[in-house]
């Protein structure tokens, strides 16, 4: 399947090639790349939405979403490095925590943000 890079056998379960592997972990930091720039996009954003009365930032929005979306951010750059480092690493732990912490992060804080 794909050139070989992926095996699936009934005996051993499913393999993958090295190349393959790096491949999937430097797409997958470009994701995380993406997801932190699109968080830290949402700050300024929530600075200017025309919620609510007021137009502009409210004490919800300063208290709990801002710093959330800060963290978020850091925790999807950190999400981007452990995904990078998957391409020297041979065990699969730096992109299966990078997924962890950034699904973990939105739920600590009950549900997102919906706009």
């Amino acid at each position: 399947m794909l050139a070989g890079a992926l095996r699936f056998d009934s005996d051993r379960g499913s393999s993958m090639t090295g190349n393959a592997k790096r491949h999937l972990a430097g797409l997958a930091s470009v994701v995380m790349l993406t997801l932190a720039f699109k968080a830290y996009l949402d700050i300024p954003r929530l600075l200017t939405s025309p919620d609510g009365i007021v137009y502009g930032v409210t004490n919800v929005d300063a208290a709990v979403w801002i710093p959330a979306l800060k963290v978020l951010t850091v925790v999807a750059l950190v999400g981007a490095l452990l995904a990078a480092s998957q391409t020297v690493v041979a065990s699969w732990w730096p992109a299966a925590t990078a997924v962890v912490l950034y699904l973990l992060v939105p739920t600590g804080g009950g549900s997102s943000r919906a706009h």
